[in-house]
């Protein structure tokens, strides 16, 4: 009932307060934050009539906090690019971080818990892991698995030195194999877009590219059950709003080329079932044809096996394949000791990491 309440109220249907006497706001209040809709919700509520006056002084305060927090994350956004700027570093911002600032009317409208930024290359990542420490950040998890098993690393700041932060440096768009390879760097620069309130040296993705960045992160997330964010939807709903003509041929040749149509059509479809977003007969119909020409199957990929199996497939070439695949049986010790704890020797660890694989395939 909530949840269905919460899309009612962003796409603009200006629902009536349908929930009984003896429900807790918080319980609207908190879904609407695990959702990550809480400014949202305000800013469609902000004229709508019948609303309990403590929902809407409680929602009202939800919101402020959010635009606070939005402020101090601006400003970090903006200190952040600086140092890397001065550092001679190239960087984009992804998903929330970019978007929040020309998809959004207001930045504070687009809940972000971090800030994603992607580098041309793990050395870059690299040198930017330096500059952040110089402002006080650390490395969460030091220890990789390997070099292709994830392209993502995430740096911290104690919220006791300042604002407590997550920075998550990115060198490939996904940090899954399956879609890590589909957009070099130099493509998505080479179309990016300026975000000049976060100073001269901002730049996000293209309308496009974070429309496919969008859903391939949902996709991501179906092995947790939880690629329907409403926050994620609301995304790609607003994107798929500002495309024009031009926009759509461009995201429908390049889904159908890469073999990401069923992909997005899958995040056009859910966001359609939330917001009624609208998607061009052609496009829609494209995808359609398409996606059954494509080896992944979108609804499978809550399945971890399948998930392995789509990223061993995704490699270009036997050889790097294997070399993933070890790197997934026989990881580095000092990752296997950050992943499951103890000064344990190798094989014990291995043998844990075995235990919870099978756990995995079980379930």
């Amino acid at each position: 009932m909530i949840r269905e309440w919460l899309s009612a109220v962003l796409r603009g249907d200006n629902p009536a307060w349908v929930f009984p006497e003896d429900m807790a706001y918080e319980s609207i209040l908190d879904q609407a934050n695990e959702q990550g809709v809480v400014a949202l919700l305000h800013e469609h509520l902000s004229q709508a009539t019948g609303l309990p006056i403590a929902f809407q002084q409680q929602l009202a305060q939800l919101a402020r906090d959010k635009a606070r927090e939005s402020l101090m994350r601006e400003a970090e956004c903006r200190r952040i690019l600086l140092h890397l700027q001065q550092a001679g570093i190239r960087v984009l911002l992804l998903k929330g971080s970019a978007l929040a600032y020309w998809a959004y009317r207001s930045a504070h409208l687009r809940d972000c818990s971090d800030i994603d930024l992607l580098f041309s290359s793990f050395a870059e990542a690299r040198k930017a892991i330096g500059t952040l420490e110089n402002l006080q950040y650390s490395l969460r998890d030091p220890a990789l698995a390997g070099d292709l098993v994830s392209f993502e690393q995430t740096c911290v700041r104690d919220s006791s030195i300042g604002t407590g932060l997550e920075i998550d440096l990115h060198w490939q768009l996904s940090s899954s194999p399956i879609f890590a390879f589909q957009f070099d760097f130099e493509e998505l620069n080479a179309d990016a877009q300026e975000l000049p309130r976060l100073g001269p040296n901002a730049y996000g993705l293209s309308p496009v590219h974070a429309f496919f960045n969008a859903c391939m992160h949902r996709v991501q997330n179906m092995a947790d059950g939880n690629e329907n964010n409403l926050k994620w939807l609301y995304d790609l709903h607003l994107l798929a709003t500002r495309f024009n003509p031009a926009d759509w041929k461009s995201l429908s040749d390049i889904a159908i080329e890469r073999k990401l149509a069923g992909v997005c059509l899958d995040g056009l479809q859910a966001a359609r079932k939330e917001f009624s977003t609208p998607i061009p007969d052609e496009v829609f119909i494209a995808f359609l044809h398409a996606e059954k020409r494509e080896r992944m199957r979108v609804h499978k990929m809550h399945g971890w096996l399948y998930i392995q199996t789509m990223s061993f497939m995704a490699f270009p070439g036997f050889s790097i394949r294997l070399r993933w695949l070890m790197q997934r049986l026989f990881p580095d010790t000092a990752y296997l000791r950050s992943r499951y704890g103890g000064k344990s020797g190798f094989f014990v660890l291995l043998g844990k990491r075995v235990f919870a694989g099978v756990r995995r395939l079980s379930r």
